[in-house]
């Protein structure tokens, strides 16, 4: 099953990226992109400092709104979304957001981290229902190609109030891959009309230091100890 949706989930997201608009992927600092049911949105205000970009808006749809969202991305490659979102629709709707971070290559050898958590409100006072769509709630995505994922099928969360779940995590993982081009996030569901769910996710990917690289950090590391015992002494 997983197998099936890995492969599809590669197909469908490589056409996604030659769908979008040329230009459209640079529409924050950085070259992030925030992609909502397979359309890029604009990223409103983006601050940028030292530590990374923060990119920050809202999204008003036909049929959903994205009450706010934040994006944060920076260069070792590290990418972070938080949104909130409410189906305005009278029907179940589902939703796919996608994060596009472009990067430097880097690897092989890389350091996997990410989780998710989130939130389901009963904003129409009937209960509240998130179900999988048949794939991975979250899936975090190197070049196009799912590398992990989180809440695998089958997810189901109801409320007749408000409720959370998560967090739901890995890493530190060792991926021998590379990152050649960008990495992204992928959180999708269905939600029950009239109701309202919201989603932290984080996706850090750390290069591994090369054999070399670790001989003199090791190096450094014992000269440090040598003249901290001759102060002793």
């Amino acid at each position: 099953m997983l197998k099936r949706w890995f492969l599809g989930s590669m197909a469908a997201f490589a056409a996604l990226l030659l769908s979008i608009p040329a230009g459209a992927i640079g529409v924050g600092a950085g070259g992030a992109a925030l992609i909502v049911n397979g359309t890029p949105v604009d990223l409103g205000s983006c601050e940028t400092t030292a530590g990374g970009t923060l990119c920050s808006g809202a999204v008003q749809g036909d049929t959903f709104q994205i009450d706010h969202f934040d994006l944060a991305f920076n260069a070792d490659p590290f990418v972070l979304l938080a949104l909130g979102v409410i189906n305005g629709s009278a029907s179940p709707q589902t939703f796919n957001f996608t994060a596009v971070v472009p990067v430097a290559p880097v690897g092989p050898g890389l350091t996997l981290n990410g989780s998710i958590s989130g939130s389901l409100t009963d904003g129409a006072a009937d209960g509240a229902s998130l179900v999988d769509t048949g794939a991975p709630i979250y899936a975090a995505i190197i070049d196009g190609a799912p590398v992990r994922t989180l809440l695998d099928p089958p997810q189901a969360f109801s409320t007749t109030t408000s409720t959370t779940f998560g967090p739901a995590a890995f890493g530190p993982e060792v991926f021998a891959g590379s990152a050649g081009a960008f990495i992204a996030m992928q959180i999708q569901f269905t939600l029950s009309p009239g109701d309202a769910a919201s989603f932290s996710s984080v996706f850090d990917v750390v290069p591994v230091p090369e054999p070399g690289t670790l001989m003199l950090v090791a190096s450094g590391i014992a000269g440090i100890a040598a003249r901290g015992r001759r102060r002793a002494a």
